[in-house]
């Protein structure tokens, strides 16, 4: 942002640069929309999975595409809430239509094993690096 609105003055002699007016309305109003932005990336990220997976099935996107995304959609479970929220919302809210009274029981065991199969491949948490003065052995 220096590049596009540069600083002003230091405010005393040995200061540091006042940041711009507008860089400072920015940064307060991405901080006050951050939480709010996340969340609708979160859920666009379900809605793109669901496209591609959907492009693959009649074939209009190629059969790998739902697979690379799967797996992009699996990193950011692990490192965001705000993913880990929308997966958790969106999969209860299947999971509440697909056993209501009156579904055949087929629907239940294809989501299921839907749910199976995913939590196999998605498989236990990711770990973090060795605490410092721990080797590998």
């Amino acid at each position: 942002m220096p590049q596009f609105l540069p600083p002003g003055p230091p405010a005393s002699a040995n200061g540091a640069p006042q940041p711009h007016p507008l860089a400072k309305k920015l940064q307060t109003w991405v901080k006050a929309n951050y939480d709010t932005a996340m969340r609708i990336v979160a859920y666009t990220e379900l809605v793109i999975l669901a496209r591609v997976v959907i492009g693959a099935v009649t074939f209009q996107t190629a059969l790998i595409s739902p697979l690379i995304f799967a797996h992009f959609l699996r990193q950011r479970y692990y490192q965001s809430a705000f993913t880990r929220d929308a997966i958790a919302f969106t999969n209860a809210h299947i999971d509440k239509f697909v056993r209501k009274p009156g579904n055949p029981s087929a629907v239940v065991q294809v989501w299921e094993k839907i749910q199976l199969l995913t939590a196999r491949w998605v498989g236990s948490t990711l770990t973090g690096n060795p605490a410092a003065g721990e080797g590998r052995r």
